[in-house]
């Protein structure tokens, strides 16, 4: 009935196909009056899934460290010092967790570069193409700290980063993403244009916080 009102034929045709509107009539006609109805979810309260549920995150909790030597971890805590610097209202890169942070990150699949394409050849390009190092963001970070030590010890006495004053180590910090400090096997100013950022301090300066970013960790 309803095919012969949009003046569908319903006799047979041996003679000739069926023609392409009708074929679509009569599919749009079959869906329509189709006993088989289609049901939606009806979400309420909350999403019916979690975050991160494929590949939820390792949580962060204290303890010793993953991936640091008990001197890398003390130089990082006091990077993270300076680049966060602890005020009477709000506490420091390193009470606030971020050299942890950056321990368990290193320590995991970021550290260990899995998610990047690692093959070469490595050749250096411009700061917009990212770092062109064969080594691991963990690897950058050891042979940055090892140059960081070796560099502190020959210019301030035989003393660490974690040893110098503040200013010092503001100046330290500040000379690197300028370029004026050249770490031994590392490139000071590598990408900061890319990585670095900055973190207002008290009196209203800023301090680069390049060596986290490890836009001087660029060794190969």
């Amino acid at each position: 009935m309803v095919l012969h009102e949009l003046g569908i034929s319903t006799k047979s045709r041996s003679s000739a196909g069926v023609s392409r509107r009708e074929l679509l009539l009569t599919t749009a006609i079959s869906l329509i009056f189709s006993t088989t109805s289609a049901s939606a979810l009806d979400v309420k309260g909350s999403l019916p899934w979690s975050a991160n549920a494929g590949t939820p995150p390792t949580p962060v909790r204290p303890g010793p460290w993953v991936y640091f030597t008990p001197e890398e971890g003390a130089a990082i805590e006091a990077l993270v010092d300076r680049l966060i610097p602890p005020d009477p209202q709000t506490p420091g890169g390193k009470d606030a967790g971020c050299a942890v942070f950056i321990d368990r990150q290193l320590a995991g699949p970021y550290g260990k570069a899995e998610r990047l394409y690692m093959r070469g050849p490595f050749v250096d390009g411009t700061p917009q193409q990212g770092n062109q190092s064969p080594l691991t963001p963990a690897a950058r970070y050891r042979q940055a700290l090892a140059a960081l030590d070796k560099y502190c010890r020959s210019k301030y006495a035989g003393k660490s980063f974690v040893q110098l004053p503040d200013g010092d180590k503001d100046k330290l910090l500040s000379g690197l993403e300028k370029g004026e400090v050249q770490l031994e096997g590392t490139s000071g100013r590598a990408h900061s244009s890319s990585y670095s950022c900055r973190t207002p301090r008290r009196d209203s300066s800023l301090i680069p916080c390049t060596a986290v970013t490890a836009t001087w960790s660029r060794g190969r």
